[in-house]
């Protein structure tokens, strides 16, 4: 059975990742904010845990602050003209480029200081080594051929300024991926997860 679509989760009251309104990567002040999210950082470390914060760098929310500022300049388009909504409602927000420079400079920079201020031990780049294309005419990668709408060298140096950027700030965090793209890309991250999951149907009687 295919999961639900955004859009058939905003149906029934499920917001999917618009209720957490992703983007700006602010602290949810309902949970408590900065504080309750370093003591909680800190009873993990007391019990010799660690903890790694998640992220999804493409998703972002239209009524974020970075959203109104550049969420359709450094969007992603599936097709020449054709945004691409995934993991928002259509008309919700944007799936931003990972291939953009200016986007991984902030975004690089914002939770380089997350890590700093919350004493977590790192983040996870969720989908950010996967290429996908995009066609968006705007962006520098894109020359308006088909091999120009992957671009692997400007993936390895999100995810490298990424770590860098996270160094320079908290030398003993850790920055990694979901999955490892390719050998060429994870030499880029400190690591990155593997998710092996193996479905048994047991035959009809």
């Amino acid at each position: 059975v295919d999961p639900p679509s955004m859009e058939e989760l905003a149906k029934h009251g499920i917001p999917g990742f618009k209720g957490y309104q992703p983007g700006d990567y602010d602290y949810s002040t309902k949970m408590g904010g900065l504080p309750a999210l370093r003591e909680e950082t800190r009873r993990i470390h007391e019990k010799k845990g660690r903890l790694l914060l998640y992220t999804c760098p493409p998703a972002c929310w239209q009524g974020t602050r970075i959203g109104r500022a550049h969420g359709k300049e450094w969007a992603l388009m599936t097709a020449p003209g054709v945004y691409s909504y995934r993991w928002l409602p259509q008309g919700e927000g944007w799936y931003l480029c990972l291939y953009v420079p200016a986007w991984r400079d902030h975004f690089s920079k914002v939770m380089a200081e997350r890590i700093l201020e919350t004493g977590a031990d790192g983040y996870r780049l969720d989908v950010a080594a996967a290429l996908y294309p995009c066609y968006n005419p705007a962006h520098a990668h894109y020359d308006g051929t088909v091999r120009s709408t992957v671009a692997p060298r400007e993936m390895a140096e999100f995810q490298r300024v990424c770590k860098q950027a996270v160094h320079a700030k908290s030398p003993d965090a850790v920055v990694t991926t979901e999955y490892g793209g390719s050998d060429f890309l994870t030499q880029f991250s400190d690591g990155y997860m593997i998710a092996s999951m193996a479905f048994y149907h047991p035959p009809e009687k």
